[in-house]
């Protein structure tokens, strides 16, 4: 969308906003707890987050100034939680999860792979007898490269597992995933701004669109892609699908329509985990507002 000027394309020019004359600066962030920060301080107006910071984004924060959201479209989709990944060191001796007993494991708090890490430590009882680390190294997840003394194991959510394992210094700590819990991507979006300039929201969520079908139809796509995040092509192809899976499957698929079952199984696993329970106030009926998207369908 940002690297084809297609939000610039779509953004509404006529009418109330014939006068108007638009600033876009687009930010990139290594995971999604800043862009929850950024909304709810109103430093952003629109942002893509994983299933557990887009739902950290409903929970109204204590602060009387901080913003308030709305989920108005899906992303893509996951829907066996193989994007998320917990690897080792190519030379430790840790095989599973049971392993993790006592050890140090690194992961982007707040992140899907936090998520997904909480949820597996729990169902198999580990959760207090795993230590868990902040990852917290911009610069080097840039690089694809883990700082490989700082925990005994290390979870993300994709490429950077897929990349890390593909350089042969690490390897996945399972050949079994640890979880069948759907992953998924959303927009997220400040209520003033839903409020006061649908129009906007809507013209995003079209510029979201027409991507999709810019990468579904371009035999460039996928080079240009590789070169865009410097990430190779044959990792993309295994992680995005097309919008038709059958010709090209893969990890992600597009997916726009909202699905609140999954939100809803997300939350009642999270909310069970100490430190998450504030995820039960989140009102889906008023957060998730799906008019947008079948506006921008129009």
């Amino acid at each position: 969308m940002q690297r084809l000027g297609l939000l610039e394309h779509f953004l509404p020019k006529g009418g109330r906003y014939s006068a108007t004359r638009y600033q876009i600066r687009w930010s990139d962030w290594t995971t999604g707890a800043p862009i929850v920060e950024g909304l709810h301080s109103g430093q952003l107006d629109i942002g893509i987050l994983g299933d557990y910071p887009l739902l950290l984004s409903a929970v109204q924060p204590e602060q009387t100034d901080a913003q308030k959201t709305r989920l108005v479209s899906f992303v893509s989709s996951n829907p066996d939680g193989s994007c998320n990944a917990v690897i080792v060191p190519h030379q430790s001796n840790l095989e599973s999860l049971e392993d993790l007993r006592g050890r140090v494991l690194a992961v982007p708090f707040k992140s899907s792979a936090h998520s997904m890490v909480m949820r597996s430590l729990q169902a198999a009882n580990l959760l207090s007898n795993v230590h868990l680390a902040s990852l917290e190294h911009p610069n080097s997840a840039k690089a694809f490269e883990f700082p490989i003394h700082l925990a005994d194991s290390y979870a993300h959510f994709a490429p950077f597992p897929d990349v890390a394992c593909r350089q042969g210094k690490f390897r996945y700590l399972s050949d079994q995933r640890l979880e069948n819990l759907p992953v998924f991507y959303g927009v997220v979006v400040r209520a003033e701004l839903a409020d006061c300039y649908p129009e906007v929201v809507i013209a995003y969520l079209k510029a979201l669109t027409a991507a999709q079908q810019w990468y579904d139809r371009t035999p460039v796509a996928l080079r240009l892609v590789s070169q865009w995040t410097r990430v190779d092509t044959e990792i993309i192809a295994q992680i995005l699908s097309t919008s038709d899976p059958k010709s090209q499957p893969g990890r992600f698929f597009s997916e726009t329509a909202m699905r609140s079952d999954w939100l809803n199984l997300h939350i009642h696993q999270l909310s069970q985990i100490p430190g998450n329970e504030h995820l039960k106030t989140i009102d889906l009926n008023h957060w998730v507002q799906p008019e947008f998207l079948q506006k921008s369908n129009l």
